[in-house]
């Protein structure tokens, strides 16, 4: 039962880390756009990609 609650709880500051760099990743890619209009947009599997590795000094609050 421990183990289950400790899959849960990192489970959901996944999907809470997913959900914060998906709005910070539509905030980004206007900036882009407007600096940058012939680079290609960002994509989900690039962010997935990006997420796949997070920096280890990374913070969740």
């Amino acid at each position: 039962m421990h183990l289950f609650g400790v899959f849960l709880f990192i489970v959901l500051k996944y999907f809470l880390y997913l959900h914060v760099t998906n709005q910070m990743l539509t905030l980004f890619s206007h900036f882009i756009h407007l600096s940058d209009s012939d680079q290609e947009p960002i994509t989900k599997e690039k962010l997935v990609n990006s997420i796949a590795a997070p920096p280890s000094n990374l913070q969740i609050r």
